[in-house]
């Protein structure tokens, strides 16, 4: 890691190894590597204080990436090229995030989520454990992905949407899971989306019905 080529603040808290590109910013208070949950319990078990867990599992940050003030980036997270956050941000472990991506201030990534090229999502937006975003997609502020019908994982299996390339959602839209998001689609704001979304389609409503079968130029 070449710390002499990125901004990074004094009191950035590392607790695994950061991999990281050149032309970075990284602000104050943030958290680099965090433990995952099994570690946070192997820790109660065997009596360790924070400074002793070990994370393996390496965070690889691009260049070029604005991280802001009060982010948390868990363990396993693989960032590309020119990320911007706003603040607060939290991102879980075993994620992956594409080149050019915007995550909106307070937004929240939960883990083994897969995050295309350009994708942008808007102030307080939440993706369940599953969730796949394809390139180009955009997402206005706090759009909600779920990933259990019933919130009983014995009951209903996790099962993140998939949101396919250059789909457009609306704000506080509402995803349940395992919903599919067609290329070139639009949610309207405001929507809970109970069907799957056909390529090209424009839905919206609650539930979310088809207000047109081709998105206008």
């Amino acid at each position: 890691m070449d710390t002499n080529m990125n901004l990074i603040s004094d009191n950035l808290i590392k607790y695994s190894k950061l991999n990281i590109g050149n032309g970075n910013i990284i602000g104050n208070n943030v958290i680099i590597g965090y433990p995952s949950r099994d570690k946070l319990f192997s820790a109660i078990k065997n009596n360790l204080s924070f400074d002793k867990i070990i994370c393996d599992g390496e965070v690889f940050i691009g260049s070029d990436c604005i991280i802001r003030d009060g982010a948390i980036l868990y363990e396993r997270i693989k960032i590309g090229d020119k990320l911007q956050t706003g603040h607060n941000i939290q991102i879980r472990e075993d994620v992956s995030i594409g080149h050019n991506c915007i995550l909106g201030t307070k937004s929240v990534i939960e883990y083994d989520v897969r995050i295309g090229n350009s994708v942008s999502l808007a102030t307080g937006c939440f993706l369940c454990p599953g969730t796949i975003v394809h390139d180009f997609v955009q997402m206005g502020p706090y759009v909600v992905t779920l990933d259990s019908k019933y919130l009983d994982y014995k009951i209903s299996p996790s099962k993140g949407p998939i949101i396919h390339k250059n789909a457009k959602i609306g704000g506080n839209v509402t995803l349940l899971p395992g919903i599919v998001i067609g290329e070139n689609s639009i949610v309207g704001a405001g929507s809970v989306v109970t069907k799957d979304v056909l390529p090209g389609n424009v839905v919206a409503g609650n539930p979310a019905v088809i207000i047109s079968s081709k998105v206008r130029d």
